[in-house]
């Protein structure tokens, strides 16, 4: 029989159906993974599309920070719609709608009160083409906090894009070829934390400060289960007490979209405390947690 049929070392069928299957199970991450992307890039998106492609990954969810040119509501104040453009484009070719139903930040901002024209802000959500014109259905909307939040974004961007695209690192992970990496943002490898660090200068014993703790992990735009792998260590992402438990229980359960009934959530988390309503929109102000199919169900980001 032909080599490349082996399974066992011939670079066949065997071989190939486990990188096939790695490389299927890694796009289905990067589903929930909110990437970071311009309104510009939004705007250039073939009609139909719903899907934001890097390089050869594709995203529906995303997260952007725009300014409001237009705000109104519609359907009795049920759904809130923006017309938004990038903080630094002044072209009203470049001009995206993103949807956002009341209820969905309810708890943080009353009545989802409208972000006036001139606002800018922090939005997260799926793309979704409406009568043939793609939009940004919105999962949580809130205020930018200021100028340093505008440029980090705007920096995220374009890291994403070496990322996923120039890069390829998810590739590359799976390949085992990172070595040309070896030391630099994008390394697979934990630094020597035995060795001692200079923070202010982003350097360890001359190499570059790398935050990558898990295996094949690096700092580029975290995946479904890097955080899920983080969201076990007692600290997740900061987080401490209640929080850090429905966290945790959400990234657990981060199954399908519609993710967990508050009803459940408490169930599963048997001892709460008063604080357990308090705690879910300080998540989703966050940016840790967002609401699904309406203010009762919850999912991990």
């Amino acid at each position: 029989m032909d080599a490349s049929f082996d399974a066992y070392g011939g670079g066949g069928w065997g071989d190939e159906a486990d990188k096939s299957m790695l490389s299927t199970q890694r796009k289905a991450e990067f589903d929930k993974v909110p990437i970071p992307v311009l309104v510009y890039d939004l705007c250039r998106m073939m009609q139909g599309e719903e899907n934001y492609v890097i390089g050869a990954h594709k995203f529906t969810t995303v997260r952007i920070v725009a300014r409001v040119v237009q705000a109104q509501e519609v359907d009795n104040g049920n759904q809130l719609i923006y017309d938004v453009i990038d903080t630094n484009d002044n072209d009203t070719k470049n001009v995206f709608k993103i949807v956002h139903y009341q209820g969905v930040d309810a708890r943080q901002y009353g009545q989802c009160d409208t972000f006036q024209t001139g606002s800018i802000i922090h939005a997260i959500g799926r793309l979704r083409s409406f009568d043939g014109r793609l939009n940004l259905v919105a999962f949580q909307i809130r205020p930018v906090e200021g100028e340093g939040e505008i440029e980090a974004f705007n920096l995220e961007t374009k890291l994403a894009k070496i990322y996923y695209g120039v890069k390829n690192i998810p590739d590359r992970l799976i390949n085992n070829s990172m070595d040309e990496f070896r030391g630099t943002l994008f390394s697979a490898e934990a630094p020597d934390r035995s060795k001692p660090t200079d923070a202010a200068a982003g350097i360890t014993q001359g190499r570059p400060l790398n935050p990558a703790q898990s295996r094949q992990q690096n700092v580029g735009p975290p995946s479904a289960k890097r955080l899920q792998q983080q969201s076990t260590d007692g600290g997740a992402r900061g987080l401490i007490g209640q929080k850090a438990r429905i966290y945790d229980l959400l990234m657990k359960n981060n199954v399908d979209e519609q993710g967990l009934s508050v009803g459940s959530i408490k169930q599963m988390l048997r001892n709460f405390t008063p604080r357990f309503e308090q705690d879910l929109a300080e998540l989703v102000d966050d940016g840790v947690i967002y609401q699904t199919l309406d203010d009762q169900h919850y999912a991990a980001v």
